[in-house]
């Protein structure tokens, strides 16, 4: 690359302090919201009673963030060709998966009462679930499209040079 005829010269430092400016990149963020049910029953008098029921609702509702860690990604510069090549790691990866109780609905017979940890057993298993349904959503590929933009913008301040990404 030259500016007036005078060759100018980038080095990885100046490129590798541009992409820490960065921080994490979260590039990807997939916001859900449900709910989740527990029942129970039991007979009282030693199994031959009416049977009781007891049954909780739980509501929720949450975001997950995916993208990457910038001490993760590997830069090379290419000064014969004027290229920048960047390395992301193979897949991003999930960077935070919060969850909150939003309101519940519950009926306690006494007979057959509910487990004290219910609603946090139902909000584990609902968590879990949802991340399941965010990757097979496609967020980690997302995450992947959106940091490759946004590094690729980050280090247009490069003129000349063209940023390639390094296929996993």
């Amino acid at each position: 690359v030259t500016i007036n005829d005078e060759p100018v010269r980038i080095t990885i430092s100046e490129i590798q302090s541009q992409i820490d400016r960065i921080g994490t990149v979260i590039t990807s963020e997939y916001t859900y919201s449900g709910s989740a049910t527990s029942n129970a029953s039991k007979r009282s008098f030693w199994g031959l009673g009416p049977e009781h029921h007891n049954s909780m609702t739980v509501y929720y509702e949450g975001t997950i963030y995916a993208g990457y860690n910038i001490d993760s990604i590997t830069i090379e510069l290419d000064k014969t060709d004027d290229i920048i090549w960047v390395t992301l790691p193979q897949t991003a990866q999930i960077i935070d998966n919060s969850i909150a109780y939003v309101d519940s609905e519950y009926y306690d017979d006494r007979v057959c009462p509910l487990d004290p940890d219910t609603s946090t057993s139902l909000l584990n298993s609902s968590k879990t679930n949802e991340l399941a349904q965010a990757v097979n959503a496609g967020i980690l590929d997302t995450a992947e499209e959106h940091a490759q933009e946004i590094i690729t913008e980050t280090l247009s301040v490069f003129e000349g040079y063209e940023v390639r990404f390094v296929d996993n």
